[in-house]
């Protein structure tokens, strides 16, 4: 396989392509700075142009020599706004698909996608779902189902990948893990309380990076069958599991607190029990998964990481420091 990774230098792809590398494939990596995991190719180019921005001389020897397309560009930042959104999911899929139709050779493209574009679904749901006349939270989730509604309708061959948040420690190339749940550990671990339902015991659908690669890599050439693929850490962490595991290095015990007057008074008084913001609209339930969901990744499933958790733990509370925020 010759495979570009749109978004090569990120957290999920650039472990991506480091499997891929590993097992003899040609990887082009794309970026906007040019840079690029060891032993791929770099190439600059942004997806949010026609034609991802290439010079003619890359182009030319991406339309001739790929085969797969895996698009894992994108911020994963809950709060991204809408403008980025259209910019990235909209118009980036869009080019992306475009550039796929010209390829000679292309036997797939691949998604990165996330659970979360089931929104607010009001009933389990399964891979082949997606128009369940779901409610988004925010523009992040709206725009995965962008992302995912044009790819399912291109007519191309394609597969989809669903995660939900991705944890683990760093690679060399990767970005790491931010925004999101990590957005209430500096919170947490100053003993402010956090609201959430059920006291968080509630899936969080969470799995480590390495695992998140494997599964994508086996989704480029595993035969033609299922297109929608979903996956998570199998042993289901709760989000109070993933709060509790990402406060061990400063040896506190996070205060998870159910407190139902934050439903009712929304996002207003959120930061009176300083529930982030970002987090807010997730400290309920996030979706019923049917149960089979895993199903169509194909066995023996990779094993998740037994640190994963602990690994994001030490990376976050370096970055912390590093940002000076050594006391947190």
């Amino acid at each position: 396989m010759t495979v570009l990774v749109a978004g090569g230098t990120g957290f999920v792809g650039s472990a991506l392509c480091a499997d891929l590398v590993t097992a003899g494939h040609d990887v082009l990596c794309l970026s906007r700075s040019g840079q690029a995991p060891p032993g791929t190719t770099a190439l600059v180019g942004d997806v949010t142009r026609p034609s991802f921005g290439l010079d003619r001389a890359s182009l030319e020897r991406v339309r001739r020599q790929v085969t797969h397309i895996v698009l894992s560009a994108g911020s994963v930042d809950w709060g991204i706004g809408p403008s980025a959104t259209m910019s990235i999911h909209g118009a980036g899929t869009d080019n992306a698909l475009a550039l796929a139709r010209s390829l000679a050779n292309l036997e797939r493209v691949v998604l990165v996608s996330s659970v979360l574009v089931m929104g607010k679904a009001r009933r389990p749901v399964a891979n082949r779902d997606l128009h369940v006349g779901q409610d988004f939270r925010n523009w992040y989730e709206y725009g995965k189902y962008l992302a995912e509604a044009q790819v399912r309708s291109s007519g191309l061959p394609y597969r989809v990948v669903r995660f939900g948040p991705v944890l683990g420690g760093p690679l060399p190339w990767g970005v790491g893990p931010s925004g999101g749940m990590l957005a209430a550990v500096p919170l947490l671990v100053q003993g402010y309380p956090v609201h959430l339902a059920r006291g968080g015991r509630f899936p969080a659908y969470v799995c480590d990076v390495t695992t998140a690669a494997a599964v994508l890599a086996a989704a480029l050439d595993a035969p033609q069958g299922d297109n929608i693929w979903t996956w998570f850490d199998p042993s289901l962490p709760t989000l109070s599991d993933v709060f509790v595991a990402l406060t061990t290095p400063w040896n506190v015990l996070p205060r998870i607190v159910d407190a139902p007057v934050i439903g009712r008074l929304g996002r207003a008084v959120a930061g009176r029990l300083a529930t982030p913001r970002e987090l807010f609209a997730y400290a309920e339930p996030w979706l019923d998964l049917a149960p089979e969901i895993l199903a169509p990744v194909p066995q023996p499933w990779p094993e998740p990481s037994p640190n994963y958790l602990a690994q994001t733990a030490i990376f976050y509370r370096q970055r912390l420091a590093r940002s000076g925020m050594a006391g947190v």
